[in-house]
């Protein structure tokens, strides 16, 4: 799920079989409500936020992303035992602080989450990528929406050369 309609092909065309890619723009909180309202608690496995590629200098957007995909697709995830994953891109920069505060403000909330949700076997991770290479994060994605996965806890990977 994200803004970034070539990202979510590259993802997608990965595991067709396994993954919907769902294009959303900033902004269309109706179009999730009703989503949300016709999902309802059908089972899901995986639901990869890809907005923060898109939207990397919004913290605050982000964070009301995030709370919207919960809203949306809580329920299928608790549902299927399923794994939320946002991915960010990290700045070369240590000092490019807006980019450092959002892979850290992702990563406290997707905790946040965590520990709320724990007693639910719904797992949330945030995966950091070198701002060049966001498909670094592509394998990583794929392996934790996996069976083989389910004894992850919930954390951040940083992702490296």
């Amino acid at each position: 799920m994200g803004g970034d309609a070539a990202g979510l092909t590259q993802i997608a065309a990965r595991s067709p079989e396994q993954i919907e890619p769902l294009f959303i723009n900033g902004g269309q909180v109706e179009a999730l409500r009703l989503l949300g309202d016709a999902w309802g608690a059908e089972p899901i496995d995986l639901v990869i936020n890809l907005m923060p590629l898109a939207y990397p200098h919004h913290i605050t957007e982000q964070m009301r992303g995030l709370s919207m995909i919960m809203r949306t697709f809580g329920r299928g995830l608790v549902a299927g035992k399923g794994v939320l994953v946002s991915v960010a891109a990290r700045p070369d920069d240590p000092l490019a602080l807006v980019g450092q505060g959002m892979c850290a403000a992702l990563g406290a909330a997707g905790m946040a989450l965590a520990d709320a949700l724990a007693s639910k076997s719904l797992r949330v991770h945030t995966v950091t990528v070198p701002k060049q290479t966001p498909e670094w994060a592509v394998e990583t994605l794929l392996f934790l929406g996996g069976a083989q996965s389910r004894h992850i806890k919930s954390t951040t990977f940083d992702l490296t050369q």
